[in-house]
């Protein structure tokens, strides 16, 4: 699948660069120039992301392939499968904090760096 494909289909807001793979699944805070988010939870990869926007023809892909490494029954085998596939990670700006100085820029871009500020110990944790 072509990079500029695939990004249409992931719904990705950010792409992270030089780093391990899925490191941010235990990222817990992170900032942005002077902006901090807080991670929520692992994201699920629905149906969309198996259909081309721009024919409507569906595949199995990219889910067939996550779901070998990336499913909740191999992440978290404790746990009760709900057939999900985790890619990427759903963050939120965290405002009060971001603003608690009413200074610096409220704009990320292409080339930012990202600072982790915190990590959460556990996969399992990162789900839920």
């Amino acid at each position: 699948m072509e990079v500029e494909k695939k990004g249409k289909t992931e719904r990705t807001s950010i792409v992270v660069e030089n780093g391990d793979p899925f490191d941010e699944d235990l990222w817990d805070e992170i900032k942005i120039n002077d902006l901090v988010f807080k991670g929520v939870r692992l994201c699920y990869r629905c149906k969309i992301t198996t259909v081309d926007q721009e024919t409507g023809a569906q595949s199995t892909e990219p889910i067939q392939t996550l779901r070998k490494f990336r499913s909740d029954t191999l992440l978290m085998p404790d746990k009760k499968s709900q057939r999900k596939v985790f890619f990427g990670k759903e963050m939120v700006w965290n405002w009060n904090i971001s603003n608690s100085q009413r200074k610096g820029s409220k704009t990320i871009k292409v080339g930012d760096s990202i600072c982790v500020i915190s990590k959460i110990p556990s996969i399992t944790e990162a789900a839920t």
